[in-house]
């Protein structure tokens, strides 16, 4: 589970009739946990809660997520259809939470609320302001992504998982001097890293067959 040691997530999106495919790939190739972007699988609430219900019986932990399309959106009901299925949500910090992370933790379960900066990588100050509002808003597990221009912006996100991995925290590093962190940042602490099965959903994710192979080359698993 999350938390416990460093998970790799196989991320999946693409049309509703390869997921169930996808994710049996994800776990042939090491994935430990799956994630599920709804934002970018198109079903409704009770197609999303029957996918989950036959991805579960692979045995794989899940986090169901589905990235806000405009601010403002009312994501209740979906959410209330899928907490059943799934062991984790995944929500972002900017958004109106509290009902859905109630609704969440009411079933036992567990919470990551994300920042995400496809632009910069905010100043260890800013960052430690977004981190604090996370955990005001429920987190359990804090997740800060960030575009990574040069390698001091790097070093920045690093130390600040260093310095909260106990939380626990997800830190991924965007972009192609990014890309680096999806291996090193568990060495810092980071408990769960991403990859993709079919074709990378952020900028400089790796394939998850890849991402295990490197992991295991510098970090214990076990």
């Amino acid at each position: 589970m999350i938390g416990e040691g460093i998970k790799i997530a196989g991320v999946l999106a693409g049309r509703p009739k390869s997921i169930l495919n996808l994710a049996k790939i994800a776990k042939t190739d090491g994935a430990d946990i799956l994630e599920l972007r709804f934002d970018k699988i198109k079903v409704n609430e009770d197609e999303a809660a029957g996918l989950l219900k036959s991805i579960k019986k692979l045995g794989l932990s899940i986090i169901g997520t589905k990235r806000p399309a405009f601010h403002g959106e009312d994501r209740q009901d979906f959410f209330s259809a899928i907490i059943p299925f799934v062991d984790v949500i995944d929500l972002e910090v900017e958004e109106k939470i509290e009902g859905i992370v109630s609704m969440a933790k009411t079933k036992g379960k567990r919470v990551i609320v994300s920042y995400h900066n496809y632009e910069e990588t905010p100043k260890p100050g800013d960052l430690k302001k977004i981190l604090d509002s996370m955990r005001k808003k429920g987190a359990d597990i804090v997740k800060i992504a960030t575009f990574i221009k040069r390698r001091e912006d790097l070093a920045r996100l690093l130390l600040l998982t260093n310095n909260y991995k106990a939380l626990p925290i997800i830190t991924i590093g965007m972009g192609k001097i990014g890309t680096v962190s999806r291996v090193i940042a568990p060495i810092f602490g980071s408990c769960l890293t991403y990859g993709y099965i079919n074709r990378p959903q952020a900028p400089g994710q790796m394939k998850v067959s890849m991402l295990k192979r490197e992991i295991e080359r510098f970090v214990c698993t076990q």
